[in-house]
């Protein structure tokens, strides 16, 4: 194992100083160049190559380093085994801020639409419209997102997803944009419908027409009711930062969920304890049904 990693870092890493000491297992910090050294060699279509080095540092390197997140990243890319998709949803959830996660969502995406599995690939597009319309993908993953809400008829939803894929479209973008145009036509109709509807309203008049998909979100309902203990709760998402982390605990609780930020970092929001699994698989697709990305995991230690 020294060997193999010795020759990884000498001849492959550069930047990655190797730490070693006595009766402890070898650990690497990946600097700059290893990194680079991925992103050169996948994009050269030397993905053997790149996926020796994302291994070596998935292997060496504390799971909180931010490189950890992009070697997770290009193994998950680059690799075409089923477990390459656990790797792009362990990067979503354990490092949400990571530059690589709208792209890590857009391929996940894409891969549920071909599974079937179309609500959970538009929970993951609206993640991107919600929090990362400034990346590389944000104008497509909006567009695309927009025709799915319409499809369901989720008027409100697919006008703001559409209207932020024709704001962070570049210039040049001259075929999405065009896209994102012709699928926003029913936009123009929903909008003077509701404002007649607003200003009937606003003068004591009955309104004659109704925003579909434009109902507030609903607390926590028909879910099966968490216990005070319990080996499995719901991840909601995980955070950097406290302060993100208690914004949206305090968004779920202002909707009837039992969430909590959990201690250690990174800083998870979890949803109720739950004694068995199917319970907690429950409240995730209640939270899916109200645009949260939510997962099953085992629960703290209290």
């Amino acid at each position: 194992m020294l060997t193999r990693v010795l020759q990884v870092g000498v001849c492959a890493l550069g930047g990655v100083a190797l730490l070693a000491g006595a009766g402890r297992r070898l650990t690497a910090q990946p600097g700059a160049g290893a990194i680079a050294r991925i992103e050169a060699l996948a994009r050269s279509g030397a993905d053997s190559a790149a996926l020796s080095i994302a291994d070596s540092i998935l292997a060496d390197t504390d799971p909180g380093n931010s490189a950890y997140g992009t070697a997770l990243y290009w193994r998950g890319t680059l690799r075409h085994t089923p477990d390459a998709r656990l790797d792009l949803i362990r990067l979503t959830v354990d490092f949400p801020t990571h530059p690589s996660v709208p792209s890590a969502l857009y391929a996940l995406a894409q891969e549920d639409l071909a599974l079937g599995a179309r609500d959970l690939a538009r929970i993951r597009l609206d993640r991107i419209v919600r929090d990362f319309m400034s990346s590389e993908v944000g104008p497509q993953a909006a567009l695309e997102a927009g025709r799915m809400h319409l499809q369901q008829n989720e008027i409100a939803a697919a006008c703001a997803a559409l209207d932020s894929s024709l704001a962070h479209a570049a210039e040049d973008q001259v075929e999405l944009r065009n896209q994102a145009a012709y699928a926003a036509r029913p936009c123009e109709q929903w909008k003077e419908a509701l404002g007649d509807s607003t200003s009937k309203a606003s003068s004591g008049k009955p309104g004659t027409a109704t925003a579909r998909g434009a109902t507030p979100l609903t607390g926590a309902g028909g879910a099966g009711k968490p216990a005070a203990s319990g080996r499995w709760t719901v991840q909601v998402a995980a955070f950097t930062t406290r302060p993100e982390a208690e914004r949206l605990a305090a968004k779920l609780v202002a909707l009837g969920y039992e969430a909590r930020v959990a201690l250690e970092t990174p800083f998870r929001v979890r949803v109720g304890r739950f004694q068995g699994k199917a319970a907690a698989a429950e409240l995730v697709n209640q939270l899916r049904r109200q645009q949260f990305t939510a997962i099953v995991v085992e629960s703290e230690r209290q």
